[in-house]
């Protein structure tokens, strides 16, 4: 089985190895930030700044290195993490804010379209 490391460092399009090397190390590191601090207030800005990179080619790189948008990435992990929330039994309010959202109705909105059905659904469902 290939190493995920070198698949990924084969999709950082980059002439040189060093430089496609320090691209993943960089990038890896706002992937890392995403998966471990979901609640914080992330946007783009902040983490091409992390990656000391500029926004649209932090954005072009991401994409191709793990397949999604940063944005993208970001919002399935608040998503999964909100189905684990709302399994503990967390109102479906708190657990918006939990997870950075600042509206109830759009944290709803995008539950819905992702898992077609609503939060309080879901609860029901998985608490029973």
């Amino acid at each position: 089985m290939p190493c995920p490391f070198a698949l990924a460092l084969s999709r950082v399009p980059r002439q040189k190895w060093a430089t496609r090397a320090e691209l993943l190390e960089r990038i890896e590191l706002t992937r890392v930030l995403i998966q471990d601090a979901p609640g914080q207030d992330l946007d783009v800005a902040g983490l091409a700044r992390v990656a000391a990179i500029s926004e649209s080619h932090f954005i072009r790189l991401f994409r191709d290195t793990y397949g999604v948008s940063p944005i993208q990435m970001l919002a399935n992990r608040r998503l999964d993490l909100a189905c684990d929330l709302l399994k503990k039994g967390l109102e479906v309010q708190d657990v918006a804010f939990e997870i950075g959202y600042s509206s109830v109705p759009t944290f709803c909105r995008r539950f819905k379209e992702r898992f077609r059905i609503t939060p309080k659904q879901f609860q029901k469902r998985n608490i029973g």
